[in-house]
Order: structure tokens, then C-alpha cells, then sequence
């Protein structure tokens, strides 16, 4: 089986030790941000809004600062004012 491609940017990889390599170091900041937009989404039911920016930043900056660990997001948006304060739908 032939492990080796390379991606539309041009990148070179090799198996999926070259695939994991490629989205931890070249596409962590838009795999994370990709991660928040779609976990605040889901958690309050609508669309992501530019009022919620402050809010992605805040989960991006903590997410790195604690080992990209999941939990950390998602505390933040169910502490967020955005979910706590969340109007029911009519």
C-alpha cells in the first residue's frame, strides 16, 4: 500500500504518522478554531455570531494554555453568558 501523497498546499506526507505530524504542527490554529466554532454552535443551538468572537478567542487562548485539553471548552461555553442566558425558543 503506497502511504505517500501530497496534499493540495503541497505538503508531502507519509501514513497517518505524516497525517497526524501535518494537522498538529501546519493546521492546529484552524483545526482548533474550526473545533470552538463548531462546539459553541451546537451547544447554543444557532449559529455562530461576531458577538460570540470574544468568546472563541477566549476558548482558543485557554485551550493552549491547558494541553488543548476538550474539557476546558467546553466549562467555558457553559459558563459563557451566551449559554447561561440563552433564550428559549418561541
Amino acid at each position: 500500500i503506497d502511504t505517500q501523497t501530497t496534499l493540495a498546499d503541497g505538503h508531502a506526507i507519509d501514513g497517518l504518522d505524516g497525517l497526524r505530524d501535518y494537522l498538529l504542527n501546519q493546521r492546529r490554529d484552524v483545526i482548533i478554531g474550526q473545533f470552538c466554532r463548531k462546539l459553541l454552535g451546537y451547544a447554543l443551538g444557532r449559529e455562530v455570531q461576531l458577538s460570540d468572537s470574544p468568546l472563541l478567542e477566549d476558548m482558543r487562548r485557554q485551550l493552549a494554555q491547558n494541553d488543548y485539553r476538550a474539557s476546558v471548552a467546553v466549562e467555558l461555553v457553559v459558563m459563557s453568558p451566551q449559554f447561561t442566558r440563552k433564550r428559549a425558543s418561541e
